[in-house]
């Protein structure tokens, strides 16, 4: 006699779990892959394509009967105030399945339940997740930021920021202790700089040009905002000094700059003399480096609460995205900050997380589309044009905006929350993106990357012509 099914309103989360990722992934998305770490990590970064990916960017390599190509991956490793296992940046080169070319039944295969300790040995269980260099990092890492292909800008729990050339770098065995060295130190905060950190421009991580250029600008306990050019190292060397500093501080006239923590931080995509910053005074400010007395826009009570990230780097030069505790994600029209009112009022409000938005990111090439991470442990997409997708909704726990794409819930198994993501940076392939979760309460991370089915983002009607197509070519 059969074993009767259960309704899933009645299983437990681990086995809702279950069932969604055997039934409901084949359906959902293109690839998956992921990946369980022992310790935890707070930090993740795409690199670029691995030198022979780059010599030939058209090629894939056949693994285990589906092409893949070949990028880095840097993640940091959290090992807190242990003598024994210090604090490590890590880059590893990951296999990328290209999108279209996984087989439904094969599209959740690279996920590993296993808990995986970071070591060149055991090759990460496959060759498709290879650690290729260590670092032993002074502290915390908090934010990675990719200055140019190789070279890696931390923030930590300091007032200086360490610039790391992973080409020149040494690589670090698991058993020793002594933090390696920094290529470049830029200071000039006078207290810890967390976590607010950008460059511009973003760089080409598939070209093999330098980009001495690069702007970094970041945020910090001080309340103040300061840009650094990495060019400026052939003329000060190894410590750089700011170019420019808006300053903030706790008993500072709230016109004048931040009065509280700076939280994020982010560059114009069109004019990288434009600068975004969100604290926890819950203000917005809009910054000119080139007059950098007072911001030149200011929205006091952007959010109800800490606002924790911000991104105005996206292909419409005019929009900013923030997050805040209040659960909430903010679109704002630089040029209309102010409605027919007077009053300060983003031109969209999106809902879906539960818990505080602790990471936003516009995707660079694909247009008004952005993604959100919470410590609800989901990764949310969104489309803020695409209204008609969906109906709002609203329950007693939430409410969702119409302009919700698609929920990714591969974090959620045990209770997490999103500590990064990021899409992938190849105009070939935009819908890839890499989320890493911290487990609460248990230590370890998970590391996912994953790329939702073409059935989601593309039009209505393209999709339905297909369908339809495909249905006819089953009966006949």
């Amino acid at each position: 006699m059969p074993t009767p099914v259960q309704p899933v309103g009645s299983l437990n989360a681990d086995a809702r779990f279950e069932i969604w990722k055997d039934q409901h992934v084949p359906l959902l998305y293109d690839w998956l892959s992921s990946r369980n770490l022992v310790w935890p990590h707070e930090a993740l970064r795409w690199g670029a394509l691995s030198p022979d990916e780059n010599r030939s960017r058209e090629r894939t390599v056949i693994s285990n009967g589906a092409p893949s190509i070949t990028r880095a991956l840097y993640l940091a490793e959290r090992t807190g105030p242990s003598k024994n296992d210090p604090n490590t940046l890590l880059h590893f080169d990951v296999k990328v399945t290209p999108e279209l070319s996984c087989k439904p039944q094969d599209i959740a295969k690279p996920w590993l339940n296993e808990a995986v300790v970071l070591e060149r040995a055991d090759q990460m269980s496959t060759r498709s997740f290879w650690l290729r260099k260590r670092i032993i990092h002074p502290g915390e890492v908090n934010r990675i930021r990719l200055a140019a292909p190789g070279v890696v800008i931390t923030h930590t729990d300091n007032p200086h920021l360490f610039v790391w050339d992973f080409n020149m770098q040494p690589a670090r065995a698991k058993d020793e202790m002594t933090a390696s060295v920094p290529t470049v130190t830029l200071v000039g905060h006078h207290d810890d700089a967390d976590y607010a950190l950008d460059v511009a421009p973003p760089p080409n991580l598939d070209s093999d040009a330098g980009q001495a250029d690069t702007w970094i600008v970041s945020g910090g306990r001080d309340c103040s905002v300061l840009v650094w050019c990495l060019k400026d190292y052939q003329s000060m060397g190894p410590e750089l000094m700011p170019r420019a500093r808006m300053v903030g501080g706790r008993n500072m006239s709230p016109d004048l700059g931040h009065t509280n923590i700076v939280e994020d931080v982010s560059f114009n995509s069109h004019d990288r003399n434009i600068v975004v910053s969100v604290g926890r005074d819950s203000a917005m400010m809009l910054w000119d480096t080139r007059t950098t007395a007072r911001p030149t826009s200011t929205v006091r009570k952007a959010h109800v609460g800490d606002i924790n990230c911000c991104d105005a780097g996206g292909t419409d030069q005019y929009l900013i995205i923030t997050g805040g505790s209040d659960h909430l994600i903010k679109v704002w029209d630089r040029r209309y900050l102010t409605n027919a009112l007077g009053e300060r009022k983003p031109i969209k409000t999106l809902h879906g997380h539960s818990n505080q938005v602790t990471n936003v990111m516009w995707n660079k090439y694909v247009p008004a589309t952005l993604a959100s991470g919470g410590e609800d442990g989901q990764v949310l997409l969104w489309n803020i044009k695409e209204t008609d997708r969906r109906p709002a909704f609203s329950s007693g726990l939430y409410s969702v905006s119409p302009e919700l794409m698609f929920r990714h819930v591969g974090h959620t198994q045990s209770p997490s929350k999103i500590v990064d993501f990021e899409w992938h940076p190849s105009e070939s392939d935009p819908w890839c993106i890499a989320s890493l979760s911290e487990t609460v309460g248990e230590g370890g991370s998970t590391v996912q990357i994953w790329r939702i089915s073409d059935l989601i983002y593309r039009e209505k009607e393209e999709v339905a012509a297909d369908l339809r197509q495909h249905a006819r070519s089953r009966v006949y």
